[in-house]
């Protein structure tokens, strides 16, 4: 039975589980940090990111359900 990755794990850009998640300080979504620094705008909100006081690291625990997840992942062979 194959389990599905919850969405707020998944980058919004790169449609993958997040790496080095960055979160956008006005709408809160978070995003790989080498997505979202390409862009000029964020892709949920649309307001404008125009340097890194526009990101905040992504909570710690979000980051640790990530860790997790990409150690089953690994394990699994995925």
């Amino acid at each position: 039975m194959k389990k599905k990755i919850s969405r707020s794990l998944i980058c919004p850009i790169f449609l993958d589980p997040l790496i080095d998640p960055q979160t956008h300080i006005l709408c809160e979504n978070s995003f790989c940090n080498r997505c979202i620094r390409r862009l000029r705008h964020c892709p949920c909100c649309r307001t404008s990111i125009i340097g890194t006081d526009d990101l905040k690291q992504t909570s710690h625990v979000l980051r640790n359900i990530l860790d997790e997840l990409q150690i089953s992942l690994i394990m699994k062979g995925l």
